[in-house]
């Protein structure tokens, strides 16, 4: 598996990647939500320079993440945007979030699917929390026949506070899972993995086999804590995995 670590959002981009260099990840995440709102450069000018610096501290972009756009316009830009940088930077997989809302359009989802197919990439729809898309099973099923192209990132926290039973979900999807989100949870989710319910889950067999992309996604609101937190992740990475 690759090992990728998500910045958090609401630090300052580069000194996320400081504490990940000095930590010695190799692999890292970009969504475009990273790039402050009042940096005014073109995000594609944007991309490029946190390209350089993540490539200066020996790291790679390894996965992409997007949220949901707020109507299918928007969603088809915001898609064509990511795979020009996906191309620039060799990223092979992107994170999806749709909503019920994008799903009313599935034949334009799935021509964006079919431009990142072309292209090398897996494009994965993520499984959510309740009242949102890709919520449980039975809609995993309703969305993957529509858009019978995509992959999924399976999302660890939010199937254990849906109630997917992660076993029973990798099991039967493992052959479209390209990725997955690890997070622990207790009351809340984002937590540092096996602090939590997957202390003592059967999962873990699982994800020792996984062959793809495994992104840690830890909650942190300081760099300082962000370095004490994803430090512990690594421990917790030797000693689980």
């Amino acid at each position: 598996m690759i090992i990728c670590v998500r910045p958090n959002i609401g630090l300052p981009f580069k000194e996320n990647i400081r504490i990940f260099k000095k930590l010695n990840y190799k692999h890292t995440r970009f969504d475009l939500k990273v790039i402050p709102d009042d940096d005014k450069r073109l995000k594609i000018d944007v991309f490029k320079d946190y390209y350089e610096f993540v490539k200066n501290a020996g790291m790679d972009f390894d996965e992409f993440h997007s949220f949901a756009a707020i109507d299918i316009d928007s969603f088809k830009r915001k898609a064509a945007l990511e795979l020009e940088m996906m191309k620039l930077c060799g990223a092979k997989v992107i994170s999806q979030h749709l909503t019920d809302e994008l799903m009313k359009y599935p034949d334009a989802i799935n021509a964006v699917i079919k431009k990142y197919k072309d292209a090398g990439i897996s494009f994965c729809i993520e499984n959510l929390l309740r009242d949102m898309c890709f919520a449980s099973m039975e809609e995993a099923d309703a969305v993957l026949k529509k858009i019978p192209d995509a992959d999924i990132a399976f999302d660890l926290g939010h199937a254990m506070l849906t109630g997917i039973d992660l076993c029973e979900f990798y099991d039967k999807y493992k052959d479209k899972i390209k990725v997955i989100h690890l997070h622990d949870v207790i009351d809340t989710d984002h937590l540092i993995p096996f602090t939590g319910k997957l202390r003592n889950s059967p999962f873990i067999s699982r994800l020792k086999e996984f062959k793809g992309v495994v992104v840690l996604e830890i909650r942190c609101h300081t760099i300082e804590e962000a370095e004490k937190k994803f430090k512990e992740a690594r421990r917790n990475i030797k000693k689980f995995l």
